[in-house]
């Protein structure tokens, strides 16, 4: 201070720089009037010398203050930064941890995180992470519960890969405490990886709602010895097939709306030993063709939309509403000849070898209308039923290759040569029938 300052550059520096809001006592402060006026002429050049110093300090000290002004705030509004950076990741419940009137002090969420925390809902037993990303990125090894969970609710899945080269067969295995529950499930035939991957995922989603859907809250451990479907399950998704990645977002969805945490662990076929023999030794299962679904769309348009399809399983369903021939979760209806048609307008593709008590279930029950596939044999029995209860004319169906496929192996039926199809409309209403015929 021993050199005058040039009175420019001192005066354009006050004008850039001004005094922050914040910061009122960065001044000159003035002597008391009272005071002032009591004290000699002395007194008066002593203070006005120092106060002419204060006012250099307070002109320097003004730029540098007002950059620490808006240093500090660009601190808080990182810390608020942080905070939303991790709202995504943590249980919806817990979410207003990250609202910004929550004081910041030493800690990201405030000293008294865990009270409102609590108040909030009780994180001792629900997970404070979001299910949905609590398994990105973990090991292999994640076959343990988390602490948020006791061992009673903790369940996993083995499920055995597509095996032979003859119609590789799925029968996984749910094992809860001991037990171990077969689900009936199929293996593709053939295909590389992203379309086994496929179908044993598909089957995962079919378990996982077959067995789980009155539990909340719980952990399932989803083991496999297919690398793919693994893979996707572990990382919500991927970027490889469309199909696999909408099917992993569907699952992780579904568990998500009843706090279900999932996980997924590989395991070499040779180790899966309970569900390599469950696979194995079932039953092999001939009932579940499917007539091709553009095919069955071109009929609906043509003819009328069914409200049901009979004769059908969670695996070849046409419609939401089915009847399955044995006990299905998923089925509306279990035995088709157990209940009354005729408040319905089924879709019936019925085994061939029901065809004629399925016939006389119509006319019995007096169905309005309904749409039948049957093959053209007009030398069998059941034909002579059949033409009398026609409402509209037949329709012979293309012959596709892949007209009638078995869902789950993707096998096409032994006989497609021979069974030249036709969609028949029948019904029990004698007044359609004779309507249809007075148009003949």
């Amino acid at each position: 201070m021993s050199e005058k300052s040039n009175q420019d550059s001192i005066k354009l520096m006050e004008e850039r720089y001004l005094r922050p809001e914040n910061c009122e006592n960065l001044c000159v402060p003035i002597v008391n009037k009272e005071i002032w006026t009591a004290l000699p002429r002395q007194a008066h050049t002593v203070d006005s010398k120092m106060q002419e110093t204060q006012r250099y300090f307070v002109k320097v000290l003004t730029p540098i203050v007002q950059l620490a002004n808006h240093c500090c705030h660009g601190f808080l509004s990182l810390t608020q930064r942080r905070r939303s950076a991790l709202r995504p990741y943590l249980n919806d419940k817990f979410k207003p941890i990250c609202n910004s009137d929550v004081p910041v002090d030493s800690s990201l969420f405030g000293a008294d995180c865990m009270k409102q925390m609590k108040e909030l809902g009780d994180y001792t037993k629900i997970p404070i992470a979001n299910p949905r990303f609590l398994c990105r990125g973990s090991s292999s090894n994640n076959n343990s519960a988390p602490s948020s969970y006791s061992r009673d609710q903790y369940l996993s899945l083995n499920s055995r890969g597509p095996v032979g080269r003859q119609g590789g067969r799925q029968f996984p295995s749910l094992r809860g405490r001991g037990r171990g529950f077969p689900t009936g499930n199929r293996g593709s035939q053939r295909g590389h990886n992203s379309q086994r991957g496929f179908y044993q995922n598909n089957h995962f989603r079919q378990q996982l709602r077959a067995f789980f859907s009155h539990k909340n809250s719980c952990y399932i451990g989803i083991r496999s010895d297919n690398t793919t479907a693994v893979a996707y399950i572990k990382e919500m998704g991927g970027m490889t097939s469309l199909s696999l990645d909408r099917l992993a977002a569907e699952i992780w969805a579904w568990c998500s709306k009843r706090d279900i945490f999932i996980t997924a662990q590989y395991i070499p076929g040779t180790e899966n030993f309970d569900a390599d023999h469950m696979s194995r030794n079932v039953k092999d299962d001939s009932t579940n063709w499917q007539l091709k679904v553009e095919i069955f769309d071109r009929i609906c348009k043509h003819f009328f939309v069914p409200n049901i399809s009979l004769f059908a399983s969670r695996l070849n369903f046409q419609i939401p509403r089915f009847a399955s021939w044995s006990f299905d979760l998923q089925a509306t209806f279990v035995d088709a000849f157990t209940f009354s048609w005729s408040n319905f307008r089924p879709y019936i593709f019925p085994p061939f070898t029901l065809l004629g008590k399925m016939l006389m279930k119509i006319i019995s029950d007096k169905v309005e209308k309904a749409i039948l596939i049957i093959p053209f044999w007009p030398a069998q029995g059941w034909f002579s039923l059949l033409i009398p209860i026609l409402i509209s004319l037949p329709v012979r169906l293309p012959q596709h290759k892949d007209l009638v496929m078995m869902t789950h192996t993707g096998e096409c039926h032994p006989l497609r040569k021979r069974l030249n199809l036709t969609v028949c409309i029948v019904s029990g209403n004698r007044l359609l029938i004779k309507d249809f015929q007075n148009h003949l």
